[in-house]
């Protein structure tokens, strides 16, 4: 099937549907997670801002190939787009920090979170979130045997 929706875009290079429906067949029902990748990528070429084809490239990568650079990368170019989900934002967040272990960031990341966000539900998770990242913050601090490290 690959070799069909290559076909397809070498014969009409701007044929969007091709690379959204193509790319997303060959990764979710044939599992060809590299043909999938490659015609996300042809597609990307045309429409590099695309919400709908950085989306699945990135789902492609980043949980499918285990690229998660690569995956992280395409997610984070569609995560303020208007057609991205509410929790968007939060997810590219936590994959950066798996992907990185950057607590810094991810800590003021939660904390910029915490202080923009009005819903009371969302809040109390995000204080349980901050909780316990500078609780492994600290815990890491003193395991590494620093004098520093917060209480």
């Amino acid at each position: 099937m690959y070799l069909r929706f290559k076909t397809i875009s070498i014969l009409d290079p701007k044929f969007y549907e091709n690379y959204l429906w193509g790319g997303i067949y060959l990764s979710i029902v044939k599992d060809d997670l590299e043909g999938a990748a490659d015609l996300f990528e042809r597609g990307l070429t045309f429409y590099p801002k695309d919400f709908r084809l950085n989306y699945h490239a990135g789902f492609n990568y980043y949980f499918e190939m285990g690229d998660y650079k690569k995956g992280l990368e395409k997610l984070t170019v569609v995560e303020n787009d208007p057609q991205a989900p509410g929790p968007m934002k939060y997810i590219i967040n936590k994959l950066r920090f798996e992907t990185t272990s950057d607590y810094t960031a991810t800590l003021n990341f939660l904390a910029h979170s915490y202080e923009i966000n009005k819903d009371p539900v969302i809040r109390k998770k995000l204080a349980k979130d901050i909780y316990a990242l500078k609780a492994e913050m600290d815990l890491k601090c003193l395991n590494e045997g620093k004098s520093d490290c917060a209480t």
